[in-house]
């Protein structure tokens, strides 16, 4: 009966020797584990969001008055999807797409008002003559526009000119995209564009520039739509549209 109880004895001396160690390194486990993920939460990006209301609003030129814009709280164009809106994508909900097919997040575009290097959120007009309103977008160029269309948000800079800086003029038969490039001093080009919708329904390209003839005389050409045309045509033209 006696060597019963010291065999007990050793038993359960064994048993504390085997399990505390275990225990001890469980609860390291854990501690270590938990630390780790504070650390990671510490050091994580903050979200960058952007606040889609009234207050950041800002024209798109000196140009153009408020009153030429259509304002709202919110887009919504009169295709398909009704319950799809640009404030969807600007507070980073959905991506937008631009003319290749490519996803764009608004967290791609840098916002700073006071920066003409970054992007400003502009006015909603009707750029397209849909009887919608696009949301503008200042930036770098002239921004883009946003249009619903396709049932999705769609970054829109169409034209020929695409690469040059971007605006908007009002005419009596609607609004047009103008792209000027003035990068050259030998050279000036402008492209306006007139769209219904997603679809361009009038474009005109005008560009004047100077090359040296067989004399070492420098000569001025005149074109608009790749036709040659008199300085006083395209003058006239460009005063029409530009009012210089």
């Amino acid at each position: 009966m006696f060597i019963l109880k010291g065999n007990n004895l050793k038993m359960k001396m064994l048993i504390i020797i085997i399990v505390c160690p275990i225990l001890l390194f469980i609860s390291g486990c854990s501690y270590s584990a938990e630390t780790k993920s504070k650390s990671l939460r510490d050091n994580e990006e903050p979200v960058i969001s952007v606040q889609y209301s009234e207050d950041n609003i800002t024209p798109i030129s000196e140009k153009v008055t408020d009153d030429r814009f259509v304002e709202k709280e919110d887009a919504i164009s009169d295709y398909d999807n009704e319950s799809l809106s640009y404030a969807n994508f600007l507070s980073g909900e959905i991506p937008a797409y631009n003319s290749e097919g490519f996803e764009r997040w608004v967290t791609d575009y840098e916002f700073d008002d006071s920066d003409w290097n970054c992007y400003r959120i502009g006015k909603l007009k009707d750029i397209d003559n849909d009887g919608e309103p696009e949301q503008i977008m200042e930036g770098p160029k002239g921004g883009f526009y946003l249009d619903i269309y396709s049932e999705k948000v769609n970054i829109c800079r169409p034209g020929k000119l695409d690469f040059g800086e971007m605006t908007y003029i009002e005419q009596n038969d609607g609004w047009w995209i103008l792209y000027k490039d003035l990068s050259h001093s030998d050279r000036e080009a402008y492209d306006f564009v007139k769209m219904k919708g997603a679809s361009i329904e009038e474009e005109m390209y005008m560009t004047k520039y100077e090359v040296m003839n067989a004399d070492g005389e420098t000569e001025t050409h005149y074109y608009i739509d790749d036709q040659e045309v008199s300085m006083e045509k395209y003058n006239k033209k460009k005063f029409d549209y530009l009012g210089y």
